[in-house]
């Protein structure tokens, strides 16, 4: 469904100011992704089909990753780097918005690697729910294998109760697949889900002198019925592969898909999340699993974020697995890979696996704030992993301030950062929290406030790109617009400024 949709030149709703321009944009850095999904592919499909989502399929890690940022120079002498920032902004209330942030890099340059072979395992749920999107497999196996490249070598595991090792070791453009059997579906209809993954991991084995890379791609309709069925082992298998490097995609299936369970596996997987809703939507997503290319860096990363005297952590943003450890926000992740953008304005190979970061919301004691002062101490960063390539385990420690006392709010409608360069984060942490609260308004029946919200930050993206101009803040805000174009045409009502937006002010 094509609409031509155009900024209105007037704020209904939100901040006002008269901030200067700025002038110039950051050069690009070579971002590092978690594991997790990739992109919001499937979220955005649905709004372009005239949809309004359900909150679950707007994926946070996924959204981030579509936003290649510019940071600093990945100069701290190891292969992966961690920026952390601060950002301080008044909300659309009387509050202070006050965010830290942490995004990663590297100085490897995934050109001057050349591409490696890749060994890609495909595992297929068997089960009658699958096939009624896969089919007997055949054709979807041939033409996966096709789009690979020569030296690549393709496996296929298939699974219901029991799994099934299809094939091997496929060459493209030379072994015939058209006549390969997959397994057929057993009349108990039951799914052994560990079994399977753990069968694709197996079947990683059984090319010992292969020089490349690996990678699984699970087609699963979220059914865990048969043999071990606790979700927390399931994750901790998928963990398990991800921390020896392997991407690992998730790709649901079938009109009763269980999306809970494929999720958390997409989280510790680092490769994409999406739902199929038939065979050729299926196909056209495994094209794209064939030429996705994301490069090991670091395992056993685990990033804390701690709050300085007169604050404390609140609400955390692109990291579900994130956690509150006695104050400390932290977050642990099997794997770190190399994205494939080199700065914002790099969409030539798509906006998959642009970036992202991890988002501490810090609560800002204002009457401490009066007692300590500007620039002070707002968090400290520990950043701990293991390098892939030296097996070596790395400690770092970073200190960040705020200009400003805690909790007080910046004179004008527009944030401090403290590293004004790098301030598209908060803009893309905005953009998610205004999709995410269009969704969630509705999905409550609040129609009214749904709209509102796009209202509010209509004007702030305006600014942003006459700021700046970034081609994902203007796709988001195109997602935006359509999506609040889907909700007036479900609800038919007028807007309504919410009074608890979570969002800080980047007004005009």
């Amino acid at each position: 469904m094509n609409r031509y949709l155009t900024w209105l030149p007037f704020s209904l709703f939100g901040c006002t100011g008269d901030a200067a321009v700025g002038t110039a944009t950051p050069d690009g850095s070579r971002g590092v992704t978690q594991a997790g999904a990739q992109d919001a592919a499937y979220f955005r499909s649905l709004i372009d089909d005239g949809s309004v989502p359900e909150p679950s399929v707007l994926e946070q890690v996924g959204f981030f990753a579509e936003h290649a940022l510019d940071q600093p120079e990945a100069d701290c002498g190891e292969v992966v780097c961690a920026h952390p920032s601060l950002a301080v902004a008044p909300r659309f209330d009387d509050g202070t918005w006050t965010m830290a942030f942490v995004s990663m890099n590297s100085p490897v340059d995934p050109q001057s690697r050349p591409r490696e072979p890749v060994h890609l395992v495909l595992a297929v749920e068997s089960s009658k729910a699958a096939r009624a999107v896969t089919g007997p497999g055949q054709e979807l196996v041939a033409n996966l294998l096709a789009a690979l490249e020569p030296d690549d070598r393709l496996s296929v595991v298939g699974f219901d109760e029991l799994p099934t090792l299809a094939f091997s070791a496929a060459i493209p453009g030379v072994t015939d697949v058209a006549t390969v059997e997959l397994p057929t579906t057993s009349a108990g209809s039951k799914v052994d889900l560990y079994a399977g993954i753990a069968a694709a991991a197996d079947a990683l084995a059984v090319l010992p002198d292969f020089v490349g890379t690996s990678r699984i791609v699970l087609l699963t309709t979220g059914a865990a019925n048969a043999g071990i069925t606790d979700p927390v082992r399931i994750e901790e298998l998928a963990s398990a592969i991800v921390s020896q490097g392997t991407p690992f995609s998730v790709l649901g299936l079938g009109a009763s898909f269980e999306a809970a369970l494929p999720r958390s596996l997409a989280d510790v997987g680092a490769g994409s999340y999406a739902y199929a809703e038939n065979g050729p939507d299926l196909q056209r997503l495994l094209t794209q699993e064939a030429g996705v290319r994301l490069l090991p860096l670091a395992t056993d990363v685990e990033l804390r974020i701690v709050p300085s005297p007169g604050y404390s952590v609140g609400r955390m943003y692109g990291a579900r697995r994130a956690v509150v450890e006695d104050g400390v926000a932290v977050l642990r992740t099997p794997a770190l890979f190399l994205g494939t953008r080199t700065k914002s304005s790099d969409t030539n190979e798509g906006r998959r696996g642009g970036g992202g970061g991890f988002f501490v919301e810090l609560l800002a004691d204002a009457n401490m704030g009066r007692e300590l002062g500007a620039n002070q101490p707002a968090f400290r960063l520990e950043t701990r992993y293991t390098s892939v390539d030296a097996r070596n385990k790395l400690s770092f420690d970073t200190e960040v301030a705020n200009d400003l006392p805690p909790g007080q709010r910046p004179d004008e409608n527009w944030p401090h950062f403290s590293t004004p360069d790098y301030g598209k984060a908060y803009m893309m942490l905005n953009m998610y929290l205004a999709l995410r609260a269009m969704v969630d308004l509705y999905a409550a029946g609040d129609c009214g406030s749904a709209l509102g919200v796009s209202f509010m930050m209509e004007p702030a993206v305006a600014e942003w790109q006459q700021r700046f101009s970034d081609p994902d803040i203007e796709a988001d805000g195109r997602t935006m617009l359509l999506l609040r174009q889907n909700i007036d045409e479900s609800c038919r009502t007028l807007p309504v400024p919410p009074s608890n937006y979570e969002a800080g002010c980047f007004g005009l």
